[in-house]
């Protein structure tokens, strides 16, 4: 059986920064919801990297900013790196 596919997606390029930077958060960000952060005068589509299931980051806070992946920055809590 031969399957064709015509659709072929390629998956989007995730980039780590060597070192964090860090944003305010404009829109709240929450376990697999899109939330926005300010980062440089501009405001950017934002999710969480990593596993935070039970965590959710409010308006006004700062933000790790780890790195990006298509226009969406991809953050962590400034508590891990307490931890």
């Amino acid at each position: 059986m031969l399957l064709t596919m015509s659709y072929l997606a390629v998956p989007a390029e995730i980039e780590i920064f060597p070192e964090p930077l860090f944003g305010i958060v404009e829109q709240r960000i929450e376990a697999r919801k899109l939330g926005k952060v300010k980062f440089l005068d501009i405001s950017w589509q934002a999710c969480f990297y990593g596993d935070f299931d039970e965590t959710e980051v409010g308006c006004d806070r700062a933000i790790a900013i780890v790195g990006v992946v298509d226009a969406t920055l991809l953050v962590v809590p400034i508590s891990i790196f307490s931890e």
